[in-house]
């Protein structure tokens, strides 16, 4: 009994934990992992965009489609009032008669 005391007062304690060269290691294989993968993230956010103006693209035919049945007349969308491309979130409506009586 005596001779375990003795062991357990001599024992040394280690602290527990990282030392810096492996925290420095373990955040070099986080940053190689992450710009290997950069690309893959960018070319999927182009994918969602594209997909987003072609879903945007189709909800404005869509509705074009229907005001020409409505209206029993042809139904355009331009880009502007003078058919000149500006911006894909400004559509201008135009029916046939319109587009007869607007300047060009």
């Amino acid at each position: 009994m005596n001779k375990s005391r003795l062991s357990s007062s001599s024992h040394i304690q280690f602290q527990s934990g990282f030392s810096l060269l492996e925290l420095m290691a373990a955040v070099l294989m986080i940053a190689i992992i992450v710009m290997m993968t950069m690309p893959l993230i960018h070319e999927q956010i182009a994918i969602r965009e594209i997909e987003a103006i072609a879903r945007r693209f189709i909800v404005h035919t869509h509705f074009a489609r229907q005001q020409a049945l409505y209206l029993g007349e042809p139904c355009a969308y331009c880009g502007s009032e003078l058919g000149v491309w500006v911006d894909s979130e400004k559509w201008v409506h135009q029916t046939s008669s319109e587009r007869v009586a607007s300047p060009k």
